[in-house]
């Protein structure tokens, strides 16, 4: 189902799965503040280790519904649009939310009292040397569309050995091999070093979610 807005479409189920998404990424990181400062294994850590648990799909969520929207083949991006209408935003962005944390922290959280100039330069030393942790995902994000051209060859040629081949690689090297890494084997300490080696870079991580939302 599609919705008009203005002259944009925008279909339904992505809209009301980003806000899922949203809400998700909100209990995440109230959950995560809370959930390790009670004792391991009362209620209390149950609860919270549920919720962080099932929370986690929201990020990957995100890559996947970029993935479909940025590689459909239909849709035509240059190189100088990708920069200036997506990149070029998103880093503005990124800095602009930078340095709001920045002066939040000297101001509100330090409690700083200084002249002016000083004070600006306090909150862009906090900005450049003090990012807040979650605001991880735009840097990686940047990275995933600075090569979205790249992407858009495995994708736009509708060859979907290659694209499933993609994917395969970052079932087993992305998904799977951490997924065995968190538990405990016999000769954990041999194989861990090998599955370890064995890393094809650009499929293990985001990316891999990225490619896997055009399927």
């Amino acid at each position: 189902m599609e919705k008009e807005y203005g002259k944009k479409s925008r279909i339904m189920w992505i809209e009301a799965l980003r806000i899922t998404a949203c809400f998700a990424v909100v209990l995440l990181h109230i959950n995560v503040r809370w959930l390790y400062s009670v004792p391991i294994h009362t209620l209390e850590w149950h609860v919270l280790n549920f919720w962080n648990s099932v929370t986690r799909f929201a990020v990957p969520v995100f890559f996947m519904i970029s993935g479909l929207l940025y590689l459909e083949p239909s849709k035509k991006i240059s190189i100088s649009d990708l920069y200036k209408k997506y990149i070029g935003k998103l880093f503005v962005s990124y800095w602009c939310w930078r340095v709001i944390y920045g002066a939040f922290d000297v101001i509100v959280y330090y409690e700083m009292r200084m002249e002016a100039s000083a004070l600006i330069k306090e909150i862009l030393k906090t900005a450049i040397l003090s990012p807040r942790m979650h605001m991880w995902y735009l840097p990686v994000f940047i990275g995933i569309l600075a090569i979205c051209p790249l992407l858009k060859l495995i994708t736009d040629k509708r060859n979907m050995q290659l694209l499933a081949y993609c994917v395969l690689l970052f079932l087993v090297f992305g998904v799977l091999r951490s997924t065995v890494l968190l538990f405990q084997f016999p000769h954990k300490d041999l194989v861990a070093p090998i599955l370890n080696a064995v890393s094809p870079e650009m499929l293990t991580g985001c990316i891999g979610f990225f490619l896997l939302g055009i399927l």
